[in-house]
C-alpha cells in the first residue's frame, strides 16, 4: 500500500507542477535576481526574426583552369565541412562549371574544396555569402 500512495503523490506533484508552470528567474553572476521580470515559460516570447533551423541550403560553384585537367578533361571535386565531414563528391569537366547544392550547418560559413586528378591535388577554403560561394582553381 505504501508504494501506491507514493506513486499517487508523485503523480499529483507532477500534475500540480505542470498546471502551475515553471517559474523563470533571471539571476546575475552573483546569483541575485537582476530585477528582470519573472514568469512562466508559457509567457516566454521568441522574436519573429529568430531562426530555429540547424542547417541551410547552400550552392557552391567551382571552375578550374583547363591546364589542370588530364587528357580526358575530367577531374574530381570533394567538399568537406570544417569537421572534415564529406558533404559532396563529384566530377568536374574542363570548360564546365561544377555547381552543387547541399545542406550546411547554420554555424558554418566555410567549407574545404579539393580538386583532384592523378598527380594534382589542390584544396582551398571557400566562404559562403548569402548561401552562395564560388571558387576558381588555377
Amino acid at each position: 500500500m505504501k508504494s501506491y500512495r507514493m506513486s499517487t503523490f508523485a503523480w499529483a506533484g507532477l500534475l500540480a507542477a505542470s498546471l502551475l508552470g515553471c517559474s523563470v528567474k533571471h539571476l546575475d553572476s552573483s546569483g541575485q535576481n537582476n530585477g528582470a521580470a519573472t514568469g512562466s515559460l508559457r509567457e516566454a516570447t521568441v522574436p519573429a526574426s529568430f531562426d530555429f533551423a540547424l542547417s541551410r541550403a547552400v550552392t557552391l560553384t567551382v571552375n578550374a583552369d583547363p591546364s589542370l585537367f588530364d587528357a580526358k578533361g575530367v577531374a574530381g571535386i570533394e567538399v568537406k565541412d570544417l569537421n572534415n565531414k564529406l558533404l559532396f563528391r563529384g566530377p568536374i569537366r574542363t570548360g564546365q562549371a561544377f555547381s552543387a547544392g547541399f545542406n550546411l550547418s547554420t554555424h558554418d560559413d566555410t567549407v574545404n574544396v579539393t580538386f583532384r586528378r592523378r598527380g594534382v591535388e589542390q584544396t582551398s577554403s571557400v566562404s559562403f555569402s548569402n548561401n552562395t560561394a564560388s571558387h576558381l582553381f588555377q
